[in-house]
């Protein structure tokens, strides 16, 4: 597999690229998860290709479709195994309808109302949360807080410390307050974090080693768990944050 033999020889610079492995299938040209939030394979225009089938004289008898990525066999030279159409979608994604709406713009005269109509719609459905993501970092809130809804939760490899992806394509890394504040509110079990709402806003605290004052992320449960589809769960719990901060935040 491309992936999982040529890992080492990538910068580990994503702090969930554990994360991005374990979701990562057989076949795919990337780790999953490096696409578009929420794109999967089977929207991708180089999931399934027509391959030849030949005789013993190298003739072509027949073409048959296989269910393998294409950039898989263009970056090996080699023909992978079948990717599921649900895998997460890698940094190579592009979206079937972009493509079919190039092919139709190529065919139509500049200024018709059709071309109009296309383009409008080709605009629409490329998402560029991708090139915008990343960690969210104290200047990211400093004009004031936002709230982000948990998507997904993983371990960073790098600080051994929890990471929250949120449904905008941003992540934050759980430091032992923003941790506690997490389980205080919501308990141990990670699956109960999902599709949680909790506020992120600047928040500041003084270095254990040099004395001087710091900004970090502070993380408020906005939330109500809801341990069972019948009762009105608990309200998410408001923890204090300043005194378990110290200088080891990354900031």
């Amino acid at each position: 597999m491309l992936i999982r033999q040529a890992s080492h020889y990538f910068t580990r610079d994503r702090s969930d690229l554990e994360h991005q492995i374990s979701a990562t299938h057989r076949g795919q040209a990337y780790f999953a998860n490096s696409g578009p939030f929420g794109a999967t394979c089977g929207d991708c225009i180089f999931l399934g290709y027509e391959r030849p089938v030949r005789n013993r004289n190298g003739d072509t008898v027949r073409m048959v479709r296989h269910g393998g990525c294409k950039k898989y066999q263009e970056l090996t030279n080699k023909r992978g195994p079948v990717v599921p159409a649900d895998a997460a979608a890698c940094r190579y994604f592009e979206r079937k309808e972009v493509q079919q709406a190039e092919v139709l713009l190529a065919h139509l005269a500049p200024g018709t109302t059709e071309r109009r109509v296309i383009i409008h719609k080709r605009r629409s459905i490329m998402d560029m949360r991708r090139y915008g993501a990343g960690p969210v970092r104290p200047e990211d809130v400093r004009d004031g807080p936002r709230q982000e809804k948990i998507v997904d939760v993983s371990i960073s490899e790098k600080f051994d410390c929890p990471v929250l992806h949120f449904e905008s394509g941003d992540s934050l890394l759980l430091f032992q307050a923003n941790a506690r504040a997490m389980i205080k509110a919501y308990g141990p079990d990670s699956n109960k974090w999902l599709e949680q709402i909790v506020e992120l806003s600047l928040g500041h605290y003084t270095g254990s080693k040099t004395g001087e004052e710091k900004e970090t992320v502070v993380l408020t449960p906005i939330s109500v768990l809801q341990p069972s589809a019948d009762n009105g769960g608990t309200k998410a719990a408001l923890p204090s944050v300043r005194k378990d901060l110290d200088d080891d935040i990354p900031f």
